[in-house]
């Protein structure tokens, strides 16, 4: 199975990015912090907020109108990088800057790139991109929809899950992990979300993941209509003491530019107690497309966004 809700080629960050650094930093200079709140800089992996804002970056391309669309933004929000193949040399110089305008988690291999990495691999890019990034990378996505057909045999996607766990966990950073919520739309019934990490997911990681975070792309799934509160409940189960959210939303690239804006509203305007959604909920989101649909800050979708978070900031 593909990956069905990214149809398009998705940009490769280009071996050049380092070079946008000094016209991003002369950016900071003009814009400072934008019109959002003040950024303070912290050495070292910062306290995560509750509720978090969350946005992915599945490109540092155009990096300049990256930092000021964050900046620009109500709240400081937290930036998901996806660390596309390659070395971790590509991204020191993007992460440098984004730090002072967003929290920043770090998403080691994206589900679509899963099954290219031998144990070996996986392991040995943990390490790498840790051992570098570690002071920077506020929170580590170790496994992202883990339960995607697409990502390979099961096997092999548990060992792959538990070494990135054990080498992040055992050096004191945060871990998250990301399910793929695929209710009555799995091409496999033991890859649906509940079924395969109840019986998959090891115990050590149930009782010790920092972030438990769930991906939904409505139009994978067209015609269900999930019971949000439900879904969390369950999760609590499962995860008695991880912080649950969304880790990945989005549309496809040719739905209708009002329904991605009502799904932002929708779900970035979740509260988890006016919702239902429990006392360890807090929000994420992580819109897949915001370097593509939200960057630079003029574009529609980017207004959406901010206004939605300035009506439900606390």
């Amino acid at each position: 199975m593909t990956r069905r809700h990214h149809p398009a080629p998705r940009r490769r960050t280009p071996l050049w990015a380092p070079a946008v650094v000094a016209m991003a930093a002369a950016l900071m200079l003009v814009i400072g912090c934008g019109s959002g709140p003040a950024r303070a800089a912290v050495d070292g992996p910062r306290k995560l907020p509750t509720p978090m804002v969350g946005v992915t970056l599945d490109t540092v391309e155009h990096l300049p109108e990256t930092i000021e669309a964050l900046a620009a933004l109500p709240v400081m929000p937290v930036a998901r990088i996806v660390f596309d193949r390659g070395p971790v040399g590509t991204y020191t110089a993007a992460v440098e800057e984004l730090r002072p305008v967003a929290y920043l988690m770090g998403e080691l291999v994206d589900s679509s790139d899963f099954r290219r990495y031998s144990l070996a691999a996986y392991r040995d890019r943990t390490r790498s991109y840790f051992g570098a990034l570690h002071d920077q990378i506020d929170l580590w996505e170790i496994g992202n929809e883990v339960n995607g057909e697409w990502l390979g045999p099961t096997k092999d996607v548990v060992a792959k899950l538990r070494a990135a766990f054990r080498h992040v966990e055992r050096r004191g950073g945060r871990t998250a992990m990301t399910l793929y919520f695929n209710q009555d739309c799995w091409e496999k019934r033991d890859h649906e979300m509940f079924s395969w990490t109840e019986k998959n997911v090891p115990a050590e990681m149930k009782a010790g993941l920092d972030y438990v975070f769930v991906s939904w792309y409505p139009d994978d799934c067209r015609g269900v209509t999930p019971d949000w509160p439900a879904v969390f409940t369950r999760l609590r189960t499962v995860f008695p003491t991880a912080k649950l959210g969304f880790g990945e939303i989005g549309r496809d690239s040719t739905a209708p530019r009002a329904a991605k804006a009502r799904m932002v509203r929708d779900f970035y305007g979740m509260e988890r107690g006016r919702d239902g959604l429990g006392p360890r909920f807090v929000g994420g989101f992580f819109w897949w497309y915001f370097a593509e649909e939200m960057v630079p800050k003029t574009k529609p979708l980017w207004r959406t966004l901010s206004e939605t978070v300035a009506a439900t900031a606390p």
